[in-house]
């Protein structure tokens, strides 16, 4: 068993129906020159024979007097976490980002190892797609999209690469995992305690923000922010939308300003929020706070 950390404990007290806290990745795949249907049914079957997951993906969640842990799913079954789907036509992007978004909205069962991953074929111009959810507790964004960055190579002629629920990773006892019935058990008892003493910890951290987002006015107008059309409530749904970037570009811009990729992609979205909400003759005079 593997204890939970109060942040990852806090993602999974958070979470509503109308407010999922899994993340998500789309990624788009050209195939090589040459290549036909039955080399991409074959590689998916070579997916599906990969049904021995490594951690983190065979675990799920369990309780001990109240208290969550992550144990080993020993009735693992890859079906329910890696589907083979194809688009309807005429499978453009369109219809791609339609599928992804009534697969996003959907909670990940907490009865299994939270996450799924889907093979997608029938894109219009010959490529194919690869969408995986994983819930924010079990691996943060960017590690999740490093994983998978560690599974792909450049070379076309590489084959029989691992699914990313199949790589290796660090040995048990290196993961924080415990191995043999006593250190099972000493874990367990030490691993409540450590629970039963960061739950105390991670409401009394919520109630410092609330109270220091109230009192200090660097920390940010958090209760003071303007309304706008978007405070409102929502329910379950989500669009995926995407659209592209040179990533040289970006890193070129972020040089010249002296900043980061991060901050970039900021400006870009706020400036892209501040536009439409200059459409909808809604902009609010004073700035907008988000989370």
């Amino acid at each position: 068993m593997k204890t939970l950390s109060p942040l990852d404990q806090m993602f999974l007290m958070l979470e509503r129906r109308n407010q999922p806290m899994h993340v998500g990745s789309l990624m788009l795949f050209k195939p090589p020159p040459g290549a036909r249907a039955e080399d991409i049914r074959a590689m998916v079957e070579l997916m599906r024979r990969q049904e021995q997951p490594q951690p983190p993906f065979n675990l799920r969640l369990s309780r001990r007097l109240g208290l969550p842990f992550w144990a080993e799913d020993r009735e693992f079954d890859l079906a329910h976490h890696f589907r083979h789907l194809a688009l309807p036509r005429p499978g453009r992007i369109l219809e791609l980002l339609a599928m992804v978004s009534n697969m996003h909205s959907a909670l990940l069962d907490r009865e299994f190892p939270l996450w799924e991953c889907s093979f997608i074929e029938g894109v219009h111009d010959g490529r194919f797609a690869l969408y995986s959810k994983m819930h924010h507790a079990m691996i943060d964004g960017v590690g999740s999209m490093r994983l998978l960055e560690s599974l792909m190579t450049p070379d076309s002629s590489v084959q029989g690469m691992a699914p990313p629920w199949a790589l290796r990773r660090p040995s048990p006892r290196r993961q924080g995992l415990l191995v043999g019935p006593t250190s099972v058990l000493g874990g367990a008892l030490a691993g409540m305690r450590s629970q039963a003493r960061a739950l105390p910890a991670v409401t009394r951290a919520l109630v410092d923000t609330v109270q220091q987002a109230r009192s200090d006015p660097e920390f940010g107008d958090l209760f003071r922010a303007p309304r706008t059309l978007f405070n409102r409530r929502i329910g379950n749904a989500r669009r995926f939308a995407a659209q592209s970037w040179s990533l040289a570009r970006i890193r070129g811009v972020g040089k010249k300003i002296g900043g980061t990729i991060n901050d970039v992609v900021l400006g870009m979205c706020a400036h892209a929020l501040r536009c439409y909400l200059l459409d909808q003759g809604a902009l609010p005079s004073k700035p907008l706070v988000t989370m």
